[in-house]
């Protein structure tokens, strides 16, 4: 999101697109963004940030999809509005931090394949992966169902070492060489 397209509601004061119609928070209706917005209106860019407004361009790209219903929802306000703070404050290292928790945040969707430390047996081993099914939040605090040998169970964000989309098969290192020689 640039700064131009960055603003809070009027009821809750939750960081929104302005080119939403609704606050994702409280649902009030958000004044449409003039398409030139006044000069007035536009946030004095860091001359030290330059690089942070494709950052915000990414953020608002990843978050696109976000519903008010949307379990994510809360954790990803709360870093965009660290996002937002650490901007204003100059903190490039701040804003990328929390970012990155945005980013990480939106990978906790159904479809999604988890890691996470647990026991088999009487030893603490990696478990998984297993492929998400339901995404919950409780007290900014990510859990996802998911079955794990027959059994299903909410695992935390806390242990989750490894989280990530299918969207190729993955690449075998087992591949036999090609009959007859050389393809």
């Amino acid at each position: 999101m640039s700064t131009t397209a960055v603003g809070h509601c009027s009821q809750c004061d939750a960081v929104v697109n302005r080119h939403w119609r609704h606050c994702l928070v409280c649902h009030a209706e958000l004044r449409a963004a003039p398409t030139h917005p006044q000069v007035e209106t536009i946030s004095e860019v860091p001359a030290s940030l330059p690089s942070l407004q494709t950052g915000w361009r990414e953020l608002a790209h990843m978050t696109a999809g976000l519903e008010h219903d949307d379990p994510r929802l809360s954790p990803v306000l709360s870093a965009l509005a660290a996002c937002e703070a650490s901007y204003k404050a100059g903190d490039q290292s701040g804003f990328e931090h929390a970012a990155q928790r945005v980013q990480y945040v939106m990978q906790f969707a159904p479809g999604a394949l988890v890691r996470w430390q647990g026991h088999e047996g009487h030893h603490m081993t990696v478990l998984g992966p297993a492929m998400v099914e339901h995404v919950h939040c409780s007290e900014g605090q990510l859990w996802v169902w998911t079955e794990w040998k027959g059994q299903g169970r909410w695992v935390s964000e806390s242990i989750i070492v490894a989280i990530g989309r299918i969207d190729a098969p993955p690449l075998s290192t087992d591949i036999p060489p090609p009959r007859g020689g050389l393809a």
